[in-house]
């Protein structure tokens, strides 16, 4: 609750788990892709690097991120 404490809509919740996973995560790690998703190439179990957070306008309805996968760049919820 610490990272929400003076959010009050959607948009100030998203940006303020944004500003903090910037800030508390060391890019770039290893991952699998949890879920699939219809508009992402990735499917569910894939090993990925990310790289780091998408830019936050896009991560105002979820956390976005830049991913390795094999020799392309690509974004991932």
């Amino acid at each position: 609750m610490e990272v929400v404490v003076d959010a009050y809509i959607e948009d100030e919740c998203a940006l303020s788990w944004y500003y903090y996973l910037e800030e508390q995560l060391s890019f770039p790690f290893e991952a699998n892709v949890r879920k699939a998703m219809t508009s992402s190439p990735l499917t569910t179990g894939e090993h990925v690097s990310v790289t780091g957070l998408a830019h936050e306008d896009l991560c105002r309805v979820g956390i976005f991120v830049w991913v390795r996968w094999g020799e392309r760049d690509v974004g991932h919820p």
